[in-house]
């Protein structure tokens, strides 16, 4: 902490705050676009509708329909977008494989989900991660220029792998 100023550091948190706020958001699924089509068709027939352990939740996306979607998916989205909001990086979301084997187990609760849910959540996790780095890289602060500067500076004293990286948002050395 001896080697950034306190605005510097102010300035470093402002900006792992934001990203984390951007990648949290897409929870939303309102990036999907013309994917979002292919997503409600996931679960057009399934039927978690009926069976009395699991259940549809509507997820509200902007600008289009409320889609239908399993609990278990939703439950997904939630326990990601936390973690995304602490660490937001698309590795976040391959590096913590608790909520999706968790997702993949409770769908196989669900007899259409069963047959298309590894499949079909391994897409989506690709898609996911793709759009957490694309939202992420678009996060415009004049703290991107301090987070490259104080990555720069470390790795030019041989602290990347230690010391002062601890005190540094997660997103700085994702």
């Amino acid at each position: 902490m001896r080697d950034i100023t306190a605005l510097d550091h102010h300035m470093l948190l402002m900006y792992h705050y934001e990203c984390g706020v951007a990648a949290q958001a897409l929870g939303s699924l309102s990036w999907l676009g013309s994917s979002y089509k292919n997503v409600q068709d996931l679960w057009r027939s399934c039927s978690c509708r009926s069976t009395s352990g699991t259940r549809m939740v509507n997820l509200q996306v902007p600008n289009l329909p409320s889609v239908a979607i399993p609990l278990w998916f939703n439950e997904y989205l939630v326990s990601c977008g936390k973690d995304l909001f602490a660490r937001p990086c698309g590795s976040t979301l391959l590096e913590s494989a608790y909520h999706y084997n968790r997702a993949i187990v409770r769908a196989t609760e669900c007899n259409y989900c069963r047959s298309t849910a590894v499949d079909s959540m391994g897409k989506f996790r690709a898609l996911y991660v793709a759009q957490v780095d694309k939202v992420v890289e678009t996060v415009s602060s004049s703290c991107q220029l301090i987070h490259h500067r104080c990555k720069a500076y470390l790795a030019s004293v041989g602290e990347i792998e230690g010391g002062f990286l601890n005190y540094l948002p997660s997103c700085c050395y994702c």
